[in-house]
């Protein structure tokens, strides 16, 4: 029943931060410069919507607040999948999306990913299609997106082999081996950040119990002690009248 409701959390989610990804587009064209860092600070008032620039890759993801404590300045948050963008100086010759190295297959071929959630790996990584080559850009940065396995459950094939244009008109084929590997996988990757967050409040639970042992608990044996005194002086007192 967890591992069903932590499945559907992820696929609303995603979608959800398709919803947010939808507003990219728009921001992209109306922003006065293709710089990623000026097109990251008008994301960063979007929706919890978070942006960091790393060069000309410009990656985008929704923050989840979920826990919020008055001594941490920032609240902790679980990450949305992130979606990264290659800025070009021409981006009507230059298409991106993710590549899949395992499944030499590349999910999106826009400059905005369409919101079609789904699983997509660690492996996955940015690719550049100009003229109908593929140039990869970054293989080493990990994607995550997951959707519940069902019975029409699909996923694409390599889409240069056909048409590098329209991915979407491919054939649809049956789910297989990797794709349940990779929702293991990814259902690893969630129970790693749930032990990470019980990791932490226990820290902060044998912090305060240090506290407690070292200074506090020394100072509250003091005052009941004084206190057993004080009755004893005052009982003493009583006698002697």
């Amino acid at each position: 029943m967890y591992l069903e409701e932590e499945t559907l959390r992820l696929s609303r989610d995603t979608r959800m931060l398709c919803h947010i990804i939808s507003q990219i587009k728009t921001l992209f064209w109306m922003s006065s410069s293709s710089a990623p860092t000026t097109l990251a600070r008008q994301l960063l008032d979007k929706d919890n919507l978070v942006a960091d620039a790393d060069g000309p890759v410009l990656m985008v993801w929704g923050c989840n607040m979920v826990d919020k404590w008055e001594f941490i300045p920032s609240p902790l948050c679980h990450q949305h999948p992130k979606v990264r963008f290659w800025i070009s100086e021409d981006t009507s010759r230059n298409h991106t999306g993710y590549y899949d190295p395992a499944t030499e297959e590349i999910l999106s071929q826009s400059p905005v990913v369409p919101c079609r959630p789904r699983y997509v790996g660690y492996r996955g990584g940015v690719a550049s299609v100009q003229n109908g080559s593929v140039t990869m850009l970054n293989t080493s940065l990990p994607h995550l997106s997951i959707s519940p396995l069902r019975s029409n459950y699909t996923f694409n094939p390599p889409s240069w082999e056909r048409d590098t244009t329209a991915a979407s008109n491919h054939a649809p084929l049956p789910v297989t081996y990797e794709d349940v590997g990779g929702y293991v996988e990814s259902l690893g990757y969630m129970i790693h950040h749930i032990h990470k967050k019980d990791i932490t409040y226990l820290i902060i639970i044998v912090t305060i119990s240090g506290v407690w042992i070292l200074f506090l608990s020394p100072l509250y044996r003091m005052r009941r002690d004084l206190r057993e005194a004080q009755r004893k002086i005052d009982t003493l007192l009583y006698l002697m009248k």
